[in-house]
């Protein structure tokens, strides 16, 4: 921004907020009250406090409170409110008496043509003051979450003569035909529907959506979306606006409505797609300009606006943040206090992880004009704080040589009343979401897209700054959560790495809006006027041109969903909201990290994959800034060293995604000791995992490849467990255990041994083919992709989510021959891939393409007297 100049000392500045800290004695109180909250046979486990207990127990003390409002009275300062919970004082003034009484200058700002204010110098406060401060809030109006997003307001491409298809959301493009994720698709991807069958619908459950606008007003694009969508169209959200934050009518900016609101429905919408039943409260602020999300987010922890006004809300879900080192210090102490607070009240809260790869601060610069990252490696906040749940994003990788095992294909021709627009079959195998490394350079005006994970640099007992040095400094945490400088005591397990600090995301769920989106319907726009709905077409979604809806992708698109998913959770295990009680379970992250080490079932872990793209979170960086490496797969590229997805947790998908399902059942089971996890002190369910070692396998026409086969106890589980394995025949590929054609065998699990193994054998015949698998495009055909798709793509920052207008995909359809869509035998697939770069055909002076598919192993077993079955599936690349 530029500065224009001091601020006229009599301009008016309302709603400012005095914030107060915690005494060490309160802090260490709360600290010890949180663990017996999440303690097993602790008479405090689970009894969660009411704000009003909270802020009796640990807020300021009437006398100081008082003796505070009457120093800002003794400035000129008005005082507005001395809200309940006695963490602060709300004031007016002027911008003169604000230079006055904090040693500061407020100044007026121009960034990109918008018109703000903000002080210009750090503040200063009275000795006595400045030991029981945060800091002032609300004196800029600069909105200091700052999601990013992607627009590009390209139309479909579709064959001539065809129409959309249903009920898979499908659009028969120039080069194949592209799926979308309706939210029957999601349901079946992630197991959610058995939970439907056995009454889990999220009745009874409340979940907050965390926003900065008015959706009342257009409030007919969520009704239309759970028409369309087979749910209860009537179940529409509750909106309440944080008081003293502006008018709600008439929007101050038409700019904030075109990214806020589209933000809001994409939240509301999702959420309401996986917890169909449940209650949905949209906490959001006025047109106030110095008020934001963060204020949202204050209000839906310190207020009762669930059960009738008498309980908080016990999952909330927010898609804003930005990056740790450009996050004012004052809103990163208030948020820590706002979350432990909710945490103690039995709130659990889930924040997107961030879009911009390894390179989160990169995302936040909206003026940047080229694809590459400069500033380090950076995580986003609040995902990184400990009393929340980082929501991390993953790409479909199994269905890329396979569609038809996945997609039912043939449902896609007619559409018939109480249609859920719906045709995924199971569930998809994923991969880190990453987009970038088939965007380069030479691609202006966009921004990164990845799923934000790593190493925070707030929380961490070795920090190790890469930021550049003209960026904001990185906030130091207070004395008071001086001991939040260290690796959180409940991240733990295979996988995690053991680096003294917290790592980013926690949990992932598919976010990559190329392969695939998720539909919404929401606003269409034309510069900052709303020119209508964009699910008002002939079919399903469709807009009025006839062009397809909005498709969005981005880590916005897991946060909801993952919300959604803890409130059925809590429904399951009897967790629900009684006239003196919340029904939550406060921070989730030990319970997820407990669980993936005794159930872990429950978690679809995300391993290397045969599509380069898709196996980390790092992006492309220039030459000489902070973590830029040369890529090792792209000669004369450079890539920020982001991180890998492997076995267990790791710091790109977190701890993989989830069996919905499965999670349900062991959700009230176990219980976490302290502030960490602790398998000895539960009960957890007898089970066994399978994996093959190595995962994937060489293998030559008429040659064979071995790989082990190992089962494992989980939980004392003992007894026989039967193997078979599937190949692929048509293709010329068989498997066996033992000699050639014996498709079974079983392995058994005693008291002695925690993993039994045996030998699987894959063989090819001397003529066997395979379906091709898409490979890394060579440099060339990607850098002309890019230049091509430079002209066409237009980037709009806002907020955190990837939308493409009709379809992004179908763009880089129409730019596969030297860009990025895939391979395969059949026509009908071509283009359902967009994680990474492909070629529809090797050039003639490229390279030879090796082609991958795998075999099935499958294992079953007689566990707790029922029938439990696992499989896995063996890469194998026949060259």
């Amino acid at each position: 921004a530029s500065d224009e100049g001091a601020l006229d000392g009599a301009f008016a500045i309302q709603g400012m907020s005095l914030v107060f800290s915690r005494s060490a004695a309160q802090q260490k109180d709360l600290e010890s009250l949180l663990e017996q909250q999440r303690t097993s046979g602790s008479p405090l486990f689970h009894q969660w406090l009411q704000p009003a207990q909270f802020a009796a127990r640990f807020g300021v003390s009437a006398s100081d409170l008082q003796a505070t409002a009457a120093w800002l009275r003794s400035q000129g300062f008005s005082i507005d409110a001395i809200p309940p919970s006695n963490d602060r004082i709300d004031f007016s003034g002027t911008a003169a008496q604000v230079n006055a009484a904090f040693h500061t200058e407020m100044h007026r700002y121009n960034l990109q043509g918008q018109q703000h204010w903000a002080n210009s110098t750090e503040l200063s406060l009275p000795q006595p003051l400045a030991g029981m401060v945060i800091g002032v809030r609300h004196l800029s109006t600069f909105r200091t979450a700052v999601p990013h997003w992607k627009r590009s307001p390209i139309f479909m491409q579709r064959k001539a003569g065809t129409t959309l298809t249903h009920p898979e959301y499908t659009i028969q493009g120039i080069n194949g035909a592209a799926n979308y994720i309706a939210p029957g698709d999601a349901q079946t991807i992630y197991d959610v529907t058995p939970l439907y069958s056995a009454g889990i619908s999220g009745s009874g459950q409340y979940i907050g959506i965390i926003g900065q606008t008015d959706i009342t007003q257009y409030e007919s694009d969520i009704q239309t979306f759970r028409s369309l969508s087979g749910l209860n169209s009537g179940n529409l959200p509750t909106q309440v606006v944080v008081p003293n934050t502006g008018s709600i009518s008439g929007e101050a900016a038409a700019g904030a409505i075109n990214g806020d609101l589209a933000e809001s429905d994409l939240d509301l919408e999702w959420a309401g797609a996986i917890a169909k039943d449940a209650s949905l409260i949209y906490v959001t602020v006025g047109n106030g300009n110095n008020s934001g999300v963060f204020d949202s987010l204050q209000y839906a922890i310190q207020t009762d606006l669930a059960n009738s006004q008498k309980n908080v809300i016990p999952v909330l879900s927010m898609s804003y943040g930005s990056c740790e080192q450009q996050t004012l210090q004052t809103d990163v102490d208030a948020v820590l206090q706002w979350e432990q607070q909710a945490n103690a009240q039995g709130q659990t809260i889930v924040v997107s992880s961030g879009d911009a790869g390894s390179a989160d601060c990169d995302g936040s610069v909206k003026n940047q004009n080229e694809l590459q990252a400069t500033l380090g490696l950076t995580v986003d906040f609040p995902a990184s704080s400990p009393y929340n749940t980082g929501a991390g994003g993953t790409s479909f990788t199994g269905d890329l040589s396979a569609p038809a095992r996945y997609w039912n294909e043939a449902a896609n021709t007619t559409t018939s009343a109480g249609s859920t627009n719906t045709s995924a079959l199971s569930y998809i195998p994923e991969g880190a979401w990453n987009d970038t490394p088939t965007l380069t350079a030479a691609q202006a005006n966009t921004q990164l897209s990845a799923t934000g994970g790593g190493i925070s640099e707030i929380f961490n007992a070795n920090p190790n700054y890469s930021i550049a040095a003209s960026s904001p400094a990185t906030p130091v945490l207070p004395s008071s959560f001086s001991y939040l400088a260290a690796k959180p005591v409940w991240q733990t397990g295979p996988g995690v790495p053991n680096d003294g600090a917290r790592d980013v995301p926690d949990v992932s769920l598919a976010s990559d809006p190329n392969h695939d989106g998720y539909v919404i319907c929401t606003e269409e726009t034309s510069g900052s006027s709303i020119t209508g709905p964009s699910c008002n077409g002939a079919n399903p979604y469709e807009d009025s041109s006839g062009n397809g809806g909005y498709v969005y992708g981005g880590t916005s698109v897991v946060a909801p969903q993952l919300a959604a998913m803890i409130a059925l959770w809590n429904q399951a295990a009897g967790y629900t909201i009684t006239a003196s009680q919340g029904g939550g379970v406060g921070n989730a992250n030990p319970l997820l990290y407990m669980l993936a080490q005794t159930n872990p079932a429950a978690f679809h872990d995300v391993v290397p994959g045969p599509s380069e793209a898709n196996n980390s979170n790092a992006v492309d960086c220039q030459q000489g800034t902070p973590s830029c490496i040369a890529d090792p797969n792209n000669p004369g590229n450079y890539v920020m060293a982001g991180y890998n997805v492997g076995s267990g947790y790791d710091q790109a998908t977190g701890l993989g995604s989830v069996d919905a399902a499965a999670m349900a059942a062991v959700w009230g089971s176990v219980s976490t000791s302290g502030n960490g996890a602790n398998p000895a002190n539960n009960s957890p369910t007898a089970d066994y995992q399978i994996a093959s070692n190595p995962a994937q396998v060489n293998l030559m026409p008429g040659g064979t490849a071995t790989t082990a086969i190992d089962v494992t106890s989980l939980n004392g589980f003992t007894g026989s467990v039967t193997l078979s394995c599937t190949g692929q025949s048509a293709h010329g590929v068989s498997c066996y255990f033992g000699s050639a054609g014996t498709t079974s065998t079983t392995v058994t699990l005693g008291s002695g041994g925690a993993t039994a193994s045996t030998t699987l054998t894959v063989a090819a015949t001397s003529s066997a083919t395979a379906q091709m698998q898409r490979q890394p495009a060579p440099a060339w055909q990607r850098l002309g992709g890019m230049a091509f798709a430079a002209l066409l793509l237009l980037g709009l920052p806002a907020r955190r989510k990837t939308m493409r207008r009709g379809s992004l995909l179908l763009l880089l359809l129409a730019v596969s021959v030297v860009w990025a869509t895939g391979c395969s035998s059949s026509p009908a697939t071509n283009g359902t891939g967009g994680g990474g770069g492909g070629t529809l055909a090797p050039p003639s002076n490229g390279p030879t393409l090796n082609v991958t598919n795998f075999v099935t192993v499958q294992a079953t077993a007689t566990v707790s007297g029922s029938t439990d079955t696992h499989s896995i599936e063996l890469i194998y690349n026949l060259n």
